[in-house]
């Protein structure tokens, strides 16, 4: 029941992550010009700071209780996926960077362009290794 649990909050608290990684990827796409930050802007802020940034630590938490409760740690599958989710934190940490530079008028760094790619193809390895777990 325990695990169960923890595996509901663990995909919904996933989910709720990158899909703010998603909007942050639009608010932070790279623009000719700086300029004062609009609602949509300001918005995203207070929701990457209120709700996506407490997803991916509980997104963490969870995953790592649930691996360490299954007996997960050592197996390459699990190794490659903290890779990933390694990789999305980064990105994750790099869009709030983007959003703060935003929120005072300033752009966003290029390499924020390529984050909508990043999330989507990060999502499917680690869908994938979570699902699949297999022998690598």
């Amino acid at each position: 029941m325990l695990y169960t649990g923890l595996k509901l909050l663990h995909v919904a608290a996933f989910t709720l992550w990158l899909l703010g990684m998603l909007v942050a990827s639009v608010a932070c796409f790279p623009s000719d010009e700086a300029k004062a930050p609009g609602r949509f802007v300001l918005g995203t802020m207070r929701w990457n700071a209120w709700v996506t940034t407490p997803a991916m630590l509980l997104t963490w938490l969870c995953g790592l209780s649930l691996a360490l409760m299954a007996g997960w740690f050592g197996q390459a599958w699990l190794s490659a996926k903290i890779v990933v989710v390694l990789l999305l934190s980064g990105t994750h940490w790099l869009q709030s960077i983007g959003l703060r530079r935003l929120g005072v008028g300033k752009r966003a760094p290029g390499v924020l362009a390529a984050s909508s790619l990043v999330i989507i193809v990060g999502v499917l390895v680690v869908v994938t290794l979570a699902t699949v777990k297999p022998e690598l």
